[in-house]
């Protein structure tokens, strides 16, 4: 499975959460863009539309569900509704398990598969008498982060730093109502793939990949995920035109260019890998480059024998 499918499984469990009859009511799910239980209370995030995954941090990858096999996805609420700023946060704990059966039928054996902890969140507008206040303004300092960006490469020889561009597509794309037809949110998952695809071009493409796994018996997975996140960016200082005066979380323009800067450190004689991930917009601002932090994270991926399925310190000088 790929990493960005994990995500995918999760965010359809909370989907399916959020439309069930235990937590709302599917016959007024067009009201207030919000379902509503039977007992007309909010449940959370969940019971509306346009919640999305903000943020994802201690993604283990413990093993792989069987090609053609059913898991389950469990989750824990670990912390309510944040509303103290313009989105509402909750952080769950999820799981992602499989089990097996005896004779009679019986849950024999569970093998978890994933375990993340994931923040899902929704824009809210920010009430008039809080706008301008003290608490207001420093509620948006702790949440925004700077929207230009400036890379200190270190200069270390176990260290090093590569950028890639890629072109996007409509299906890559989450579509949100509040924006143009030609904007939508990059979801985290998405944000997985060109972080997976920048990886792979960094350690040498897909022919060095294959030539590694063929020749070399090596091959590199995914070991954890942490401080993946997309990023808050206020409309004020956002190259877009067009945005609200809102922080807005992934926005950008369906078929643009992002690049992926990455940078690596070698650990354990090269067997552990760990990745610096940004994902950017790039503009033009008077003639000169532009970057616009959207998304970020640390990915670390082990080197493993083809074999044995063990880590391997056999690394291709060419990686050192």
């Amino acid at each position: 499975m790929y990493n960005g499918n994990y995500i995918r499984s999760y965010e359809r469990a909370f989907y399916q959460i959020g439309t069930s009859r235990q937590f709302g009511d599917k016959d007024k799910t067009q009201q207030n863009n919000c379902n509503v239980n039977p007992a007309g209370k909010h449940v959370g995030i969940l019971d509306y539309h346009d919640w999305f995954i903000s943020s994802i941090t201690k993604h283990k990858f413990k093993s792989s569900p069987p090609l053609g096999g059913k898991f389950k996805i469990r989750g824990k609420r670990l912390v309510s509704s944040d509303k103290s700023s313009q989105t509402e946060k909750e952080t769950w704990e999820m799981e992602m398990f499989g089990e097996t059966f005896d004779d009679e039928n019986l849950v024999s054996d569970t093998v978890v598969y994933n375990t993340a902890i994931v923040t899902i969140a929704r824009k809210i507008s920010t009430p008039p008498e809080l706008k301008g206040t003290k608490e207001h303004d420093e509620n948006n300092e702790a949440d925004l982060e700077s929207p230009s960006h400036t890379t200190k490469i270190q200069k270390n020889s176990l260290t090093k730093s590569f950028e890639h561009v890629f072109e996007t597509y409509r299906d890559e794309f989450d579509v949100c109502e509040t924006n143009t037809p030609k904007e939508g949110r990059f979801p985290l998952r998405s944000v997985l793939n060109l972080f997976e695809r920048s990886r792979s071009l960094g350690l040498g493409g897909p022919d060095e990949l294959r030539k590694m796994k063929e020749e070399e018996g090596i091959l590199w997975v995914v070991t954890s995920i942490d401080n993946l996140k997309l990023i808050p960016i206020d409309g004020k200082s956002n190259l877009n035109k067009n945005m609200t005066e809102q922080q807005e979380y992934g926005i950008c323009k369906i078929g643009g260019d992002l690049a992926v800067k990455s940078t690596v450190t070698m650990k354990r004689r090269g067997m552990i890998l760990e990745f610096n991930q940004i994902l950017m917009k790039t503009s033009k601002i008077e003639n000169e480059d532009s970057h616009q932090i959207i998304a970020k994270g640390d990915i670390t991926i082990c080197a493993v024998d083809v074999q044995t399925g063990r880590p391997t310190r056999k690394i291709p000088s060419s990686l050192r």
